[in-house]
């Protein structure tokens, strides 16, 4: 099918040149000669890298919601797309710093940021000249203390779950719109609804930067009519949530901004 054949033009990428960070990086084949790495964890990384590509790719298309107003909104009067850009693809960056201190994630593992073919960007350009960039954690996070028991209870929901986010970066010289998608795992019906937030970041007509953030959840496939109280439930607790985690990521991401001026 469609997905079996992206994949297959994925790895056929493999031996051709493909441009990184602005720069062309060598064959693939001159990689592996070179690499101090085995040829199976070289195999092993290049499948993740596909991996989170061909799911960047499967995300419906989206862009800055126009007519909702956002959770969140802050000016970086001293900050640049470019290093907001920087400041969020670094490994110890806001990204992962929310994910540890806010979120009280473990055990966090974060695949490397890649390329994402411009054809195949599920992100609406804010220009006709932008590239997409796209990365995934893995982790172990606890249980909020403050889910109802009857969510708990109904969903078999363990002490610590495992849990995933998928980050899409669109951006050009003036203005950058990420994706971020968490989704827990290994649990009942968890792999029918995602936490999705926006983040726009845009050049601001009087220096520096505005940064706009939206967050909902998002139903895959509706929960079983038996289960449609708990549904109610997830909704409410996770609008809350998703709204007081945007400023949390808001004053994360200012203040990486600020010691990096420093």
């Amino acid at each position: 099918g469609r997905t079996r054949n992206a994949f297959a033009r994925l790895l056929s990428e493999r031996s051709r040149t493909e441009p990184v960070g602005g720069r062309r990086s060598l064959p693939w084949s001159w990689q592996r000669s070179i690499s101090p790495v085995s040829s199976d964890e070289s195999e092993a990384s290049f499948r993740r890298q596909s991996s989170v590509k061909l799911e960047c790719q499967e995300l419906t298309k989206i862009e800055a919601p126009r007519k909702v107003k956002p959770l969140n909104q802050q000016r970086l009067p001293h900050a640049s797309v470019a290093q907001v850009r920087s400041l969020l693809e670094a490994e110890e960056g806001p990204l992962s710093t929310f994910l540890k201190e806010t979120l009280g994630c473990f055990d966090l593992k974060a695949s490397p940021w890649v390329e994402v073919e411009e054809e195949h960007a599920p992100m609406r350009a804010p220009t006709s000249v932008s590239r997409t960039r796209a990365q995934r954690s893995r982790y172990m996070v606890p249980l909020p203390d403050d889910v109802p028991d009857i969510v708990a209870k109904t969903l078999r929901l363990p002490k610590e779950l495992t849990g995933a986010t998928l980050n899409c970066i669109k951006y050009t010289d003036t203005e950058l719109l990420m994706l971020q998608q968490s989704r827990a795992e290994g649990v009942m019906y968890s792999d029918r609804f995602r936490i999705q937030n926006i983040v726009l970041v845009k050049e601001h007509p009087e220096g520096g930067v505005e940064v706009s953030q939206w967050g909902e959840i998002v139903w895959t496939q509706p929960l079983p009519w038996t289960h449609g109280l708990i549904g109610k439930i997830i909704e409410k607790r996770t609008f809350h949530e998703v709204k007081e985690k945007a400023i949390d990521f808001g004053r994360i991401l200012r203040d990486a901004v600020a010691d990096a001026s420093d």
